[in-house]
């Protein structure tokens, strides 16, 4: 796990509209010479992407903003959250930089691309 942990200052839920999961893509492809190409598992587990979609008020984006560049060197460092299905800690990374749209006046949407590592 990561020494890093996604800040108390934040929102510890996310929002059911919006959310989305993929499940890890561990296949080798390879293509041949004639036919369609062969897949076998690589791995036995990988990253699970999430789009993790957050409502925040000023002050919390300016906190994700110095989470993300601060704390996480710009997404490079991982951080340790609770994954928000299965309800148990987990080691995530950002894979872009978040992007904040206003909703109203008072707050931000924002969605956060990140990867459960395995």
């Amino acid at each position: 796990m990561a020494s890093i942990v996604w800040p108390m200052g934040l929102p510890q839920h996310v929002q059911i509209t919006g959310y989305g999961e993929t499940e890890p893509d561990v296949l080798l492809r390879t293509a041949m010479e004639a036919g369609p190409k062969k897949r076998r598992p690589r791995d036995v587990a990988g990253e699970e992407p999430l789009q993790i979609p957050l409502l925040l008020t000023r002050a919390q984006k300016t906190l994700l903003r110095e989470f993300y560049r601060e704390t996480l060197v710009f997404g490079s460092l991982a951080f340790d959250w609770v994954h928000p299905t299965e309800g148990h800690a987990c080691e995530m990374v950002i894979t872009s930089p978040p992007q904040f749209r206003p909703e109203g006046s008072m707050y931000f949407r924002c969605t956060l691309s990140v990867e459960v590592q395995p």
